[in-house]
């Protein structure tokens, strides 16, 4: 869209405005040009799928700017407000505000991907403090959607959202390499005895193998692999191990942020592992079984884990009968 000429050095210049022929909506700070930003704008809500319920205003209202307040004065518990977005959104946290004199409180997140399945990344709704400004972190989440719960009878002020955006980036400079002293391969073990050997009986009470980050500002889950070795014949899909039919209940990978448990895989067969596990095969004998999951080749990034986080995967079917069954994790501290 053309704007007036301009007179500069005896000659007219004529501005002009670019705008996002998808939107129609001229470029500036809040509509830039639709490439893969540092953050959430405007321009990446979905806006008839998005649901406000009893809050005023637009979906749109919490990435404009800072403050442009949007109210749920009712009753109602929990009150709800859902942003769905135009492109799958990969985020390590969602921040709120409240900046023109209203706060809120009790809340909890929850992430909602194709298909409508629903799964918790953050749950604070028993913390009534009244805030105006909280971050909450969570490991590296994709969704397309994101439904924001308030779980109070108070009113509730919202002015912004932000959302920041996972981009991959392969890069090394010489004061990133890796070395030896970041670099932390842990067998799973049970808390309760220390053992690394998930070959048991979980079918009655679920046992857990776990690491937990303690004493780290940070650490980085980059891979995982798993021993798994039973007899001396071919592994079939449909079983785990040898043992037929594969399993009732299964072995949940678990990762445990903030209190909240997120389930990222459930393997009740030997295709179920090699679903996610690469090269999941026998490179020494029959029976004998390694396989290897790279987070940043599966979902673009490392899972980040931070002071009291937990891998856990737990076992809930009776794995006595196979010979062995470990898995170890790849960290960077």
């Amino acid at each position: 869209m053309a704007g007036n000429p301009e007179d500069i050095a005896g000659e007219k210049i004529q501005k002009v405005l670019i705008a996002d022929p998808s939107t129609g909506n001229s470029v500036s700070a809040q509509y830039p040009l639709p490439t893969d930003g540092d953050s959430v704008h405007a321009k990446d809500v979905d806006i008839p799928n998005s649901i406000m319920g009893d809050f005023s205003g637009k979906p749109t209202d919490f990435f404009d700017d800072l403050h442009s307040e949007n109210v749920d004065l009712t009753g109602n518990n929990p009150k709800l407000v859902t942003i769905h977005f135009n492109r799958t959104l990969v985020s390590p946290l969602i921040g709120i505000g409240s900046s023109e004199g209203g706060n809120f409180s009790n809340v909890k997140i929850i992430a909602i991907v194709s298909g409508g399945i629903e799964f918790p990344i953050f749950d604070n709704s028993g913390d009534n403090t009244k805030r105006t400004t909280q971050f909450f972190q969570f490991p590296n989440a994709g969704f397309n959607a994101v439904r924001i719960e308030f779980h109070t009878i108070d009113t509730i002020s919202l002015t912004n959202i932000y959302m920041p955006k996972v981009v991959s980036v392969s890069a090394t400079i010489e004061t990133s390499v890796v070395f030896a002293a970041s670099y932390n391969g842990v067998l799973l073990a049970n808390p309760l005895n220390s053992s690394t050997d998930m070959n048991v009986d979980g079918s009655i009470t679920p046992v857990d193998f776990v690491y937990e980050v303690t004493g780290l500002t940070r650490a980085l889950w980059h891979r995982s692999f798993i021993e798994l070795t039973d007899g001396n014949q071919a592994f079939l899909s449909d079983n785990f191990g040898a043992i037929a039919g594969g399993l009732t209940n299964g072995v949940d990978i678990i990762v445990l942020r903030n209190g909240v448990e997120k389930v990222l895989e459930t393997w009740k067969t030997n295709m179920d592992i090699s679903l996610t596990m690469f090269d999941f095969n026998s490179p020494y004998r029959q029976g004998e079984y390694i396989g290897r999951w790279t987070l940043p080749s599966d979902i673009g990034s490392p899972i980040s884990l931070f002071e009291g986080d937990k891998i856990i995967f737990r076992v809930r079917d009776d794995l006595l009968t196979l010979d062995s069954f470990r898995n170890k994790i790849k960290v960077k501290q």
